[in-house]
């Protein structure tokens, strides 16, 4: 037991600058949050062994990196069991839940908030498959496009913003629209033909794409986004809406509030059984379908309240 936080710092955030971000930075880091205790990752999934171990002898756990750190470290407290609260300082390439929480992105900003905000109740998303195998998500499950752009970014150099930038451009070239059998909330799985499907437990996606507005992830629902096939004309239309977040204005996007929902493969469309899936930036393969639910209040996140824009999101 230590009454100290714990930092779980990921070195390979920001594209390979994690470690040489926070040494520049752990004077200010130090002066604003306090005394606290730092442990650097070594692999992928160790961030969410060491907040396994740690949530039930902490009063506060620390996720350095970006949303893949955030989400790993809010996955092993969440299955510790332990009462420890989640603080965020974000180093990495998109930052979508930190942004969404009101966390400063300079480093010592941060820690000022960190040491200066409450924690909140904060919802958990879930994945699950017909083999039972599980997964959280803190800010977003995706399928379509989202999940092809993070396949091809992984396989890059690097993971920087150029990465996701040049990946997404070849893919919005070359994807084609996906056959999935698709039941939102109590509705019966339907076919559907879909560009893409997000499932979100706060605003932004990609980067700080503003894809579902009216999100708050302590509301105890996910939103939804599912987008139809669309053509050159009108996706430069979507894009231009999602800056003005008037999106679901037009027909072709769907916005939709759960607190579960099924997705699966469709039979003898030629597409293999198997979904490609991207979950807070990693990505991950299911067998044939998926359910999809949302854990309310499964954490609790120092945070701010969600920002409202005061614009209707279907004008």
């Amino acid at each position: 037991m230590s009454d100290l936080p714990l930092v779980i710092a990921n070195p390979a955030a920001g594209g390979g600058t994690g470690r040489e971000r926070w040494w520049a930075a752990s004077g200010p880091v130090a002066d604003r949050l306090g005394r606290h205790d730092l442990v650097w990752t070594e692999a992928p999934g160790h961030a969410e062994r060491i907040a396994r171990a740690e949530g039930n002898s902490r009063p506060l756990l620390i996720a350095y990196g970006g949303d893949g750190t955030a989400s790993e470290v809010a996955r092993g407290l969440a299955l510790s069991g332990g009462s420890a609260e989640l603080g965020l300082l974000p180093s990495g390439t998109g930052n979508d839940f930190a942004g969404d929480a009101g966390v400063p992105t300079r480093l010592a900003e941060a820690a000022r908030f960190l040491r200066n905000t409450l924690a909140r109740p904060t919802d958990l998303g879930q994945v699950e498959d017909a083999s039972g195998a599980k997964r959280y998500f803190l800010n977003s499950f995706s399928l379509g496009l989202a999940a092809s752009v993070a396949e091809r970014a992984s396989s890059g150099a690097g993971l920087g913003k150029a990465t996701y930038a040049a990946a997404a451009a070849r893919e919005v070239a070359r994807f084609r629209p996906v056959s999935l059998r698709v039941g939102m909330g109590e509705n019966p799985r339907r076919p559907r033909t879909l560009l893409n499907l997000t499932v979100l437990n706060s605003r932004r996606f990609g980067g700080g794409i503003p894809l579902a507005p009216p999100a708050d992830p302590g509301d105890g629902v996910l939103d939804a986004v599912l987008i139809g096939p669309l053509g050159p004309v009108a996706l430069m239309d979507a894009i231009f809406r999602l800056t003005r977040e008037t999106h679901f204005g037009r027909r072709e996007i769907e916005h939709h509030r759960i607190t579960h929902a099924t997705v699966g493969s469709l039979p003898g469309t030629g597409s293999a059984s198997e979904l490609l899936s991207e979950i807070d930036g990693d990505v991950l393969r299911w067998r044939d379908s998926v359910s999809v639910s949302v854990v309310p209040g499964a954490l609790r996140i120092r945070r701010t309240e969600p920002r409202r824009s005061g614009r209707d999101p279907g004008a």
